[in-house]
């Protein structure tokens, strides 16, 4: 709950953390709904990507929602990104509520 009030209550409640979302690529909602089911669930991992002011989304074109297991090379390789952005420009001391 804290972490909800925060969000209510700044742009960016993670301030500087770190924050790296990967998005499914391939729909697997079908049906009529499908598509607007998608297009939600990609904007719901956008607005998690921007608590954070560092946030980024990347979508895994090739997966559905096992990314490790569909694409394991962009997992391990968004990670090793993340941890040499982190040692070249350490977050601040604002990076969490």
């Amino acid at each position: 709950m804290q972490l909800r009030a925060a969000r209510l209550s700044t742009e960016h409640p993670l301030g500087t953390l770190p924050l790296v979302v990967i998005t499914r690529g391939i729909a697997e909602e079908k049906g009529p709904d499908g598509a607007a089911i998608e297009a939600q669930h990609r904007s719901d991992h956008a607005a998690v990507a921007t608590m954070s002011s560092v946030g980024r989304q990347v979508i895994a074109t090739q997966s559905g929602h096992h990314v490790q297991l569909d694409q394991p090379d962009l997992v391990v390789a968004t990670i090793r990104e993340l941890l040499a952005g982190i040692q070249k420009n350490p977050p601040r001391g604002d990076s969490h509520p």
